[in-house]
């Protein structure tokens, strides 16, 4: 594996200094890709040198210092100055006559794909649905950018920038696009519905996202692909800082799955965190920076 030197750019704030960082639950931390800068909101601050990691503990950091970002062996940046966004702690959820997750840890980090796995059964689905306010957990905690957080339905995560894109699609087929990015929020001008601006926020969200579509065009015309991207699009109408994916390529094309790995791999880039379910051994590799065993609703470990 090689490294990037990159320095750290004039009027930024020295990340290893806390007299200099803000103590926010949702500070900016800078998030190494492709040879620039960026500001992600959602990471979190350290508060010593001791919490970098072993690679970079034996240099001298400062303000003025060149940061080497190791990269993965796909060539990517790896990031270890970014803590987890989200996490939770031994998080349990009980159905009748079953113990779906027992005492489950997770985290994910901003600009970071992190892969849950297992046989089907396992708990995968169960513990997205939970990050994702579908279920309410039994025990347990789940904080994001460090404070705990209760979820109490879908909308309620949306409105903390969490969304999830499901394994079954809720779209309509008979339904543009626009009016299922929209659908249960329309945009309304007095009595009626404002068509111009649901067709505008659409097209700008369509567009940010590198997706070419129609807004105007039904989803019923749409292949299966096309559909996960509306499917994306809806979760990005609340501008999400994490995203779970549910077997996306369940029922995708070996071309269709390349396309979506693309779109993640430009999510992963704007600083998105993102979890991704399957149990497909082949995708872990072409998608994942971390990945997380689940067997029987326990950890197995994380690597």
């Amino acid at each position: 594996a090689g490294a990037r030197s990159l320095e750290i750019p004039d009027g930024w704030p020295n990340m290893f200094n806390p007299r200099q960082l803000s103590s926010r639950p949702t500070p900016l931390t800078l998030l190494i890709h492709q040879r620039r800068w960026r500001r992600v909101v959602g990471g979190r601050y350290f508060q010593s040198t001791e919490q970098v990691s072993n690679s970079f503990k034996d240099q001298k950091i400062n303000r003025n210092a060149n940061i080497l970002a190791p990269e993965n062996e796909r060539g990517d940046p790896v990031l270890p100055l970014i803590g987890p966004l989200l996490r939770v702690e031994k998080v349990s959820k009980q159905f009748p006559g079953t113990l779906a997750l027992d005492e489950v840890n997770f985290d994910v980090r901003a600009g970071e794909v992190h892969v849950l796995f297992g046989e089907n059964g396992a708990g995968k689905s169960t513990l997205a649905k939970l990050i994702a306010g579908v279920h309410r957990h039994d025990g347990g905690k789940v904080f994001l950018n460090d404070e705990l957080i209760s979820v109490r339905s879908i909308s309620h995560a949306r409105s903390l920038g969490i969304s999830m894109v499901f394994q079954d699609f809720s779209l309509i087929p008979q339904l543009t696009i626009e009016e299922n990015m929209f659908l249960g929020s329309e945009q309304i001008f007095g009595p009626f519905l404002n068509k111009i601006e649901i067709r505008t926020q659409a097209k700008e969200t369509l567009d940010r996202l590198g997706f070419d579509l129609n807004p105007t065009e039904k989803v019923v015309y749409l292949s299966r692909a096309e559909q996960q991207m509306v499917e994306i699009a809806k979760s990005f109408r609340s501008k999400p800082s994490v995203l779970l994916l549910d077997e996306p390529t369940a029922s995708l094309t070996e071309r269709e799955a390349a396309r979506l790995f693309s779109i993640i791999q430009k999510l992963k880039s704007e600083g998105i965190a993102i979890v991704y379910i399957t149990h497909r051994m082949n995708e872990i590799r072409t998608i994942g920076d971390r990945i997380t065993i689940l067997r029987d609703g326990k950890n197995v470990k994380t690597m």
